[in-house]
């Protein structure tokens, strides 16, 4: 049996009952070359009605209750308030979208909030953002969140064992108990008011991906 990462591997020895000498660990590849080489396209962040200047949170994700996107939206209000140059990119589709959609609309900050549907060319739309949050319930080894960190976007994402494996809280990212979005707001603010403490996490976190998680390491 393969799992792409320990925590994987844990749930199918406690929950399937797969004794654990049968089971390898064989964590995913990112080609950090890739999403390095990108740079950030203005005309694609004019497209999507932003200014240049405006802040941009995205999460990628297929919409499913697990994922959390309601927690992120309910931040994401209370972030507007404070910010009202702020955006959210929600990029993904699924069972959810029309209950995500509708929870908004009492919002003032749904002209803010873009439901993108499945896009190509998430690469190019991570690096015309400037932070990552994914609150999701469970996970396995998270592709969305490698990616963010590869495109050396500061991550938020929640304190679940599958996300410890690639945050570090406070240093290649943030970890936020599960279902608190006031624990998102609090950090997206931080991170909205100290452009340092972005790079720097970001900086950190591409390098953890670099080293640990690149098609080369990986392959090793």
């Amino acid at each position: 049996y393969l799992a792409n990462s320990p925590a994987v591997k844990e749930f199918y020895v406690k929950q399937l009952g797969i004794p654990g000498k049968k089971i390898t660990v064989m964590p995913t590849g990112i080609d950090v070359d890739h999403f390095k080489s990108i740079t950030a396209d203005p005309e694609l962040k004019a497209s999507l009605h932003i200014k240049l200047e405006d802040f941009v949170i995205i999460c990628v994700a297929n919409l499913h209750i697990n994922k959390g996107h309601q927690y992120l939206l309910r931040a994401f209000e209370e972030i507007y308030k404070k910010y009202p140059e702020t955006h959210l990119l929600i990029v993904g589709d699924g069972t959810e979208h029309a209950r995500l959609k509708n929870q908004t609309q009492e919002y003032t900050s749904k002209n803010n909030i873009a439901f993108l549907g499945r896009r190509t060319d998430v690469p190019e739309l991570l690096k015309i953002s400037d932070c990552f949050v994914l609150p999701t319930l469970f996970e396995g080894m998270s592709n969305a969140i490698m990616e963010a960190m590869a495109s050396g976007l500061p991550v938020i994402t929640t304190d679940i064992p599958e996300n410890r494996s690639l945050v570090e809280n406070n240093k290649t990212g943030f970890l936020v108990p599960p279902k608190s979005w006031k624990k998102i707001v609090e950090i997206t603010i931080a991170l909205i008011a100290d452009n340092e403490l972005r790079k720097k996490s970001g900086r950190t976190g591409c390098r953890f991906i670099e080293e640990n998680f690149s098609l080369k390491s990986s392959a090793n």
